[in-house]
């Protein structure tokens, strides 16, 4: 509401450009008399067409439903398996909360300086591992 016929058309404008179905539920109401006949009639045909869009269609109901239960139990599996103990008796969640803390501390120029990775050994353990993950 506002006593300006200028800002209620402002609002509405601007409520059409952010979306058109929303700027369609606004009415500038200038006379209440004269304009009534017009936001009556003018709700009575959308609760018409409302009809169109209120059919149940059991085959696409069941579609969807059936998509939704398997994604679901696919999310479940995944959240399942992160409770799983995978190393020294922690699970995934408590091994990533575990590095977090210690990368805040964990000095990794010191770390590289003391891996040796020109050792033969090492380069043929590289080497076999790529081959491996190429398969």
């Amino acid at each position: 509401m506002c006593e300006k016929k200028t800002a209620l058309d402002v609002i509405k404008k601007n409520l059409h450009k952010e979306n058109d179905q929303l700027g369609a539920l606004a009415a500038v109401v200038e006379d209440i008399n004269k304009d009534r006949d017009g936001i009556v009639n003018s709700v009575r045909d959308r609760l018409g067409n409302l009809s169109q869009y209120a059919s149940f269609n059991q085959t696409n109901y069941t579609t969807v439903r059936e998509i939704v239960e398997t994604k679901a139990a696919e999310l479940n599996h995944q959240h399942k398996q992160l409770d799983k103990k995978i190393y020294l008796g922690k699970s995934w969640t408590e091994l990533v909360g575990e590095f977090l803390k210690r990368q805040k501390v964990a000095d990794f120029a010191e770390l590289k300086r003391n891996l040796i990775t020109n050792n033969s050994s090492f380069k043929k353990m590289k080497k076999n591992l790529l081959k491996l993950s190429a398969k």
